[in-house]
């Protein structure tokens, strides 16, 4: 996106949260892709309402591409049958499978369930596919692991501290904060090409976006 009214737009993706919002503005940005509009729904649960909403615009009827993309988290069919179901349930026509497309009436929709194909998880997960290709990661889990060892240890003198309930979303963090030029936004490190959108584990949701 690039500062345009969202009116100006005729394709749209639909993401859950912030980090899944800034991820897809730079990732389209790095491929200079600059006519698909981003907007974050704030969780699954909010998708149905926001279609809703989406189709009351005066210019719906000119929209050329609506893709929808959230994570699998537990199960990658289920949320593929989630999202299915809500686009039939607000009459717009769902594509077969995750990362296909389908058309009605001029318009084109389509499914991504991150991190890709036949997985669970989030988009911290597809992160960490990249992450992992580095020497640098390998130290990151080490830590981890060693922090859950000791946790019990480490309560006796900080009672208060608890091990991460997001242990994904933690290491992220600390592998983008471990660079010279770091900063723990995922969005901005791909600017900064800590995150490098060249890596093939990038290649099924570039293959996507390139589609819409």
């Amino acid at each position: 996106m690039d500062g345009r009214n969202v009116d100006d737009y005729l394709k749209f993706i639909f993401v859950e949260g912030d980090d899944d919002f800034h991820f897809l503005c730079n990732l389209l940005d790095s491929m200079s892709i600059k006519d698909i509009c981003i907007n974050k729904i704030d969780g699954k649960s909010k998708l149905k309402a926001a279609i809703k909403a989406f189709k009351k615009r005066e210019k719906f009827p000119l929209t050329k591409s609506l893709s929808i993309i959230v994570d699998a988290d537990e199960s990658f069919e289920s949320t593929v049958d989630s999202v299915k179901n809500t686009l039939g349930e607000v009459n717009i026509l769902a594509p077969e499978n995750h990362g296909s497309f389908a058309e009605r009436d001029g318009l084109k929709t389509s499914i991504f369930i991150m991190p890709g194909e036949n997985s669970t998880g989030a988009i911290e997960d597809l992160i960490i596919k990249h992450a992992e290709k580095k020497h640098l990661y390998s130290k990151i889990s080490s830590f981890f692991q060693d922090l859950k060892d000791s946790e019990d240890e480490i309560k006796k003198i900080d009672a208060d501290y608890n091990f991460p309930s997001n242990e994904k979303k933690a290491k992220v963090q600390v592998f983008l904060s471990c660079h010279r030029d770091s900063d723990t936004r995922i969005g901005t490190s791909i600017k900064k090409k800590i995150i490098d959108t060249n890596d093939d584990v990038f290649d099924e949701i570039k293959n996507f976006v390139s589609n819409i």
